[in-house]
């Protein structure tokens, strides 16, 4: 044997292991960074670079120890245009992630060195024009190929052997040809939102899922398809306008919704697979019979249906039928075994054929907003299943009779009647209640509240989480009397009123809101207003600067709406202090010296910022209310805005293209702070549309992640001449933007949002169209404003009114049978009268307050079991509270209050995948919890499992958006360093859930949902917490 081949074979696996081993050079890699994960993994981070040749000649260096590395990335960089050839020396990446970038063009053999190690390449939200598609037929193991969001036009053919996810969505497309492609094992083509007229595939052995919606195609001949492992085909948003015969044995999912289809011919159709089939927003004027073996969910909603064939129908498996908004004027019976959910809202139905109806599944039924000359009172009583049902705008007034809504369902958790025109109720017109249903009553027009028809209601709602609304007077009535002219307060009249609404959350209002002495005549927006056109515009000044620092809003005669970044002291989220702002009603002119008689200048003597807002990443929240020390007088000049009482009102309002105005004293367009109020008329732009406008306005996804369900945009479109442009600015911060509508019951104007922030920083005559500002919505926080300002008229009295309780302790009373609970609230304020506000009201169950600062009159609220220790300020001293029962369910071991609810929150040691997790926590009545609080509802739940867990955010839908449970997506930033990445691992799939980390400090991060950690489920129960109960109070003991 050679010698010398005897060490080469000795030596080989070494140098092989040191060529595995990926290391980060010692040396400065700048403008490059280079990190090594505890896996091993390298990643090159090139986002700061400033040019492609600035990557190069980081990369090229010979102080690379490793030249296979795991990921390559640059993001949200406006620099780089190109990877040249050669920008990567003798550098190879397994992993090339590029999002928001200004690269068009990528040269061959800059990649072309990866083809024995690229498995994913990205590029995605830039400016891609061209890509090369003809050398992939080198790269043996790329699997993911992700070029969405960009310029291209076209895609030639080409051949991978290795290819399974190819996604071109959102380019401008016109033309791919997918007959010439070799791609055997390609299960993935995303191309919706392109350019495309006709249909780009017949056959694929390996495809698996097809998106073409968004697109112009017209037509789609399905004869010849050879598409055997299809699964799911989206054709949504495109412009055909018939449906062929059509064969699949795989087929599961078909979107054929938001087309010009006007029929459909179900004969020849063949899918026995078919589980979803959506039809909606068509052209649909008759549904024939249908057959399916297979079918669950069928969507017909928003077409011009005026009958649908049933018989004939054979649907064993359907379990959801949609057919709302539409033009039925009846609706046969119907019979099914497996259906769960039947929408027929909004349609022109009178009547409904109950003879022969059958649907023993049935758990959600709508009939709302249709024209019933009865209700299906027999129909209903055949659902021995039924949760949710909804009846309401059905015109069903003006008498509710007696037997008309006989329930049999012991799972009924929802009725809905309101806007019915009801006026009385016989005895006993509802029947079958549970404890925990929910039946809404309100917008009617009842008038006669008898015992004897809600008190059976009552006693079995009581029992449970059961809750009856009602637009009578009750304990949480909001009563009206404002616009009249009462000159007498007699206690004889008011105080039986108020006995009753002090028991809740009820309100006496008698003042005027929303209404102008004068009405003038308005203008365009953008100029000077007439003096006293905004009564209610207030004008909050900084003491040392003399000038104005922001606008706000009288709502009281006491109590001042503003935006809380106003308030706080610069950079901090601490309110400044009372001394250091006045407040100025009835002001016109900018200047502090410049006044008149009909000016009224008040002090501050309470700031109240919103606990959620968030400075520092997002604005969330961006409201305050500033009390006065002295009640303002109503005049001509200063007068109330409404506030929107009636939030499906108000949010229609906000629909996108109503205008508003918005006044203040900001700058103009020459960046001149305005020396009088000014005006300015805005409308309204969708959520959806604002982030769309700005992405294209700034090309930075990252600038609109700020934007919330608590805010809302208005502004002019980017295709507004400029010369009609006009917008708000620096310095309006805080103002008011009315409407003139009927949110408001008075129909009067109404303050629906709050200006507070500019995606884009810059001066006012920089501003273009296509920039919006952002407003605060103020629907979102009218329960907050009512606890804040204290129009409820308490019975409900401290315990001790006053007195220091240091060093006292309450007596236990007899009987008590307390649980320990961990300290759940405190909530500082100064009034003698606000712990009555965080009372749970349940049968036998009080709270006390602990006064935590006699000098500054400040109280703190807590709910405490027995042998639960309390420290107060000064160090030492302790105070035990006590409750009558123990309302902590068992075996929930923590509880926290955030929005006016108890949340109660259980541990689950058990590891469990992502979705095991969801599925146990449905079990106990909820959902995996959701850190969409804010920061202190995140440093409550952060504790309270040592190790990782779950959450409830994910992107299972796989469109690289995180989402909590409840749809909304997640603004508020505790994501850990260098998170989310949605790694791939290949064959074993990617990270698209959220949890926990407990090792990083308690920040997010995410995983393959596969993997078992514990979890934190479900906030319940939700107790809603109106005022205690007047039980007398707790004797003290020293």
């Amino acid at each position: 044997m050679n010698p010398s081949l005897t060490v080469l074979f000795i030596l080989f696996p070494f140098f092989v292991s040191a060529i595995m081993e990926q290391t980060c050079p010692n040396e400065d890699t700048s403008p490059c960074t280079c990190t090594k994960y505890s896996d091993g993994d390298v990643r090159v981070d090139c986002s700061s670079a400033s040019s492609a040749a600035a990557i190069s000649s980081a990369l090229t260096k010979d102080s690379w120890p490793s030249i296979q590395l795991w990921e390559f990335v640059i993001e949200d960089n406006v620099e780089v245009a190109e990877l040249p050839e050669g920008i990567f020396g003798d550098l190879s990446f397994q992993r090339i992630f590029m999002r928001n970038t200004a690269v068009k063009k990528i040269h061959p053999t800059a990649i072309l060195p990866f083809k024995r190690l690229l498995t994913y390449l990205a590029i995605i939200d830039s400016r891609l024009e061209n890509f090369p598609f003809h050398i992939l037929h080198e790269f043996r193991h790329l699997r993911e190929l992700r070029l969405f969001n960009n310029l291209l036009t076209f895609v030639p053919t080409f051949k991978s052997e290795s290819l399974e996810i190819l996604r071109l969505n959102s380019n401008k497309i016109t033309n791919l040809a997918f007959d010439g492609l070799v791609t055997p094992k390609l299960t993935w083509l995303d191309l919706h939102d392109n350019w495309l007229t006709s249909f780009p595939i017949s056959k694929s052995d390996s495809l698996e899922l097809l998106g073409v919606g968004g697109n112009n195609i017209t037509s789609v001949k399905f004869d010849g398809w050879a598409t055997p492992n299809l699964k799911k085909l989206y054709l949504h948003n495109n412009f055909l306008t018939s449906v062929l015969a059509f064969r699949s044995e795989s087929l599961e999912i078909l979107s054929l919704d938001n087309n010009k289809i006007t029929s459909v011919d179900f004969d020849g159709w063949a899918t026995p697979n078919l589980t979803r089939l959506d039809l909606d927003n068509n052209l649909l004027t008759f549904v024939p019979a249908f057959k399916s073996g297979s079918l669950e969910i069928l969507h017909l909603d928003d077409n011009k249906i005026r009958g649908v064939e049933f018989d004939g129908w054979v649907t064993p498996k359907l379990k959801e039928l949609h057919v709302y908004n539409n033009l039925l004027t009846s609706f046969p019976a119907i019979k099914s075994e497996s259906l769960e959910i039947l929408n027929l809202h909004n349609n022109n139905i009178t009547s409904m054929e109950f003879d022969g109806w059958a649907t023993p599944r049935l758990r959600e039924f709508s009939i709302a907003k249709n024209p019933l000359s009865r209700l299906p009172s027999e129909i209903i009583k055949g659902m021995k299943n039924l949760e949710k049902f909804f009846s309401s705008e059905c015109n069903l007034g003006p008498t509710l009779s007696r037997g008309v809504l006989e329930f049999k369902s012991n799972a009924l958790k929802l009725v809905t009647l309101w806007g019915n025109n009801i006026s009385k109720l016989d005895e006993e017109p509802i029947t079958g209640l549970g404890p925990n249903t929910e039946v809404q009553l309100t917008n009617n027009e009842i008038v006669v509240l008898f015992e004897g028809i809600f008190h059976p209601m009552l006693d079995i709602l009581s029992k449970g989480d059961g809750v009856l609304y009602l637009d009578g007077l009750g304990p949480n009535t909001e009563v009206q009397l404002t616009n009249n002219e009462i000159i007498v307060l007699s206690e004889g009249i008011f105080h039986p009123m108020l006995d009753i609404l002090s028991k809740g959350d009820g309100v006496l209002y008698l003042d005027v809101c929303g209404k102008k002495e004068s009405q003038i005549q308005l203008s365009a927006g953008g100029n000077a207003s007439e003096i006293g056109e905004w009564p209610w515009q207030a004008a909050i000044y900084d003491i040392k600067k003399e000038d104005v620092i922001c606008g706000g809003a009288l709502i009281r005669e006491e109590w001042v709406l503003t935006a809380a970044h106003c308030v706080v002291v610069v950079g901090t989220l601490r309110p400044r202090k009372t001394e250091e702002v006045f407040v100025h009603l009835g002001k016109y002119y900018r200047s502090y010296n410049k006044t008149d008689e009909h000016v009224q200048i008040r002090k501050v003597s309470r700031i109240i910022l919103h606990k959620d807002f968030n400075l520092y990443s997002n604005y969330d929240s961006d409201i305050a209310l500033l009390k006065l020390t002295r009640p303002a007088v109503l005049t001509a000049r200063v007068q109330l805005v409404c506030l929107p009482s009636r939030f499906d009102l108000s949010e229609a309002i906000l629909d996108s293209g109503v205008t508003g105005w918005v006044a203040g004293w900001g700058y103009d367009g020459s960046d001149e702070l305005a020396a009088v109020l000014t005006e300015v008329q805005l409308p309204v732009i969708s959520n959806r549309k604002c982030v769309w406008d700005t992405l294209n306005f700034t090309r930075d996804p990252g600038v609109t992640r700020t934007l919330t369900s608590n805010m809302f945009c208005a502004g002019f479109s980017a295709d507004t001449p400029f010369e009609d442009f006009r917008t708000v600015c620096s310095g309006d911060s805080g103002s008011p933007m009315v409407f003139l509508s009927n949110s408001s019951r008075d129909s009067d104007w109404a303050m629906e949002g709050i200006v507070s922030h500019f995606f884009q920083k810059g001066i006012c005559s920089k501003r273009r169209p296509g920039q919006y500002g952002i407003f605060t919505k103020v629907n979102r926080f009218t329960q907050w404003i009512n606890t804040g300002r204290f129009l409820v008229f308490f019975l409900c009295q401290l315990t001790v009114k006053g007195e220091n309780l240091r060093g006292k302790t309450y007596r236990q009373l007899d009987g008590v049978n307390a649980s320990i609970i961990y300290p759940l609230l405190e909530v500082f304020v100064n009034s003698t009268v606000i712990c009555a506000n965080f009372c749970l009201r349940i049968t036998g169950c009080r709270a006390f307050s602990l006064d935590m600062n006699g000098e500054a009159d400040n109280f703190a609220c807590r709910l405490a079991g027995a042998n639960s220790q309390v420290g107060t300020p000064g160090g030492g001293v302790v105070s035990e509270l006590y409750y009558e029962c123990g309302v902590v369910p068992e075996g929930y071991v923590f509880a926290a209050m955030t929005g006016g609810k108890v949340h109660f929150l259980k541990v689950s040691s058990d590891a469990r995948s992502y979705a095991d997790a969801l599925a146990a926590c449905e079990v106990e009545g909820g959902r995996l919890v959701m850190d969409n609080g804010g920061q202190a509802w995140h440093d409550h739940i952060k504790h309270y499992i040592a190790s990782d867990f779950w959450i409830g955010a994910d992107d299972r839908d796989m469109d690289y958006i995180y989402t909590w449970l409840d749809g909304t997506t997640l603004s508020v930033p505790f994501w850990c360093p260098q998170q989310p990445d949605f790694y791939d691992y290949g064959g074993g799939g990617s990270e698209r859930c959220v949890y926990m980390r407990s090792t990083w400090g308690e920040c997010w991060n995410d995983a393959l949902c596969s993997q078992s950690r514990p979890s934190l489920c479900p906030p319940y129960p939700h107790a809603p917490l109106p005022l205690c109960p007047p039980y007398p109070p707790a004797p003290l003991i020293p």
